[in-house]
């Protein structure tokens, strides 16, 4: 299990969901999607189970989609993916149980997003989160709403527009981040909540979750229908291509070269 791109680990009431590609920076493909429908069928049977931590091998945590992959892939392909991305994601927000995301290192672009449908976010000092000059060239696919859920609209769009990315400090007191820890101590943490939430009843969680599902009158999966309809037109227009190409150019010339 452990050499697949997406493993997951249960222990007692605490889970841990790896995002393991970390030669590509633990970007997301289309096999970890596919292995993401796999274990949320799994979770939703594991009763015992009061939190989930989200992590990224190697002190990564997620640099987006890989977007290799995403240029070569035909265009309804792509579409297709996404949407069942953001379904799946949206069943991952309402599993009754807690969502830790662990933001090591950095969390850009779809990675940042995933963090958004947690329902508490820790990031160690270093870390990096939001989205890249070269994300600029689209339409996120997917998490808008989740973002201005968090920071209302207007800093949404802000943040969306201007702002694009920021250090850790600065996502704490966006209220983007909940918890800054220390790498050497992000274990213990996480130790610390799940004992916390050990205790927690799921059908209450759930409760909790469903009762803010709507909470602009219009269910998540509609903005993320919305915002991937969006992405499509603009990830497919020349600038957009031609932007990743230099990129993947670009990484190809210095192979250390692991973020967008």
């Amino acid at each position: 299990m452990r050499d697949l791109p997406l493993h997951l680990e249960i222990a007692d009431s605490c889970a841990t969901l790896w995002l393991n590609r970390p030669e590509r920076a633990n970007s997301i493909n289309a096999r970890m999607v596919e292995l993401l429908a796999e274990h949320l069928d799994t979770l939703q049977r594991a009763d015992a189970v009061r939190t989930l931590f989200i992590r990224g091998a190697d002190g990564k945590f997620c640099s987006g989609a890989d977007l290799k992959e995403l240029a070569a892939a035909d265009a309804t392909v792509s579409d297709e993916l996404d949407m069942r991305l953001a379904r799946l994601l949206d069943r991952l927000a309402m599993l009754p149980m807690a969502l830790v995301a662990v933001m090591e290192s950095f969390a850009l672009g779809g990675g940042f997003l995933i963090s958004l449908y947690c329902d508490w976010r820790i990031a160690t000092p270093q870390a990096q989160l939001g989205f890249t000059p070269l994300a600029r060239n689209w339409m996120p696919p997917w998490g808008l709403s989740r973002l201005a859920s968090w920071l209302g609209p207007a800093r949404a769009r802000q943040f969306l527009v201007a702002r694009g990315s920021v250090t850790a400090e600065e996502a704490l007191t966006l209220g983007l981040v909940d918890q800054i820890v220390p790498s050497l101590e992000v274990d213990a943490a996480l130790g610390d909540l799940a004992k916390k939430w050990s205790g927690s009843r799921a059908d209450v969680v759930a409760e909790a979750k469903q009762f803010y599902a709507n909470w602009t009158g219009v269910a998540h999966a509609e903005w993320d229908r919305r915002s991937a309809a969006a992405f499509a037109r603009t990830f497919r227009h020349p600038m957009a291509r031609e932007a990743i190409g230099e990129f993947i150019v670009q990484r190809k010339s210095n192979p250390r070269t692991t973020k967008p």
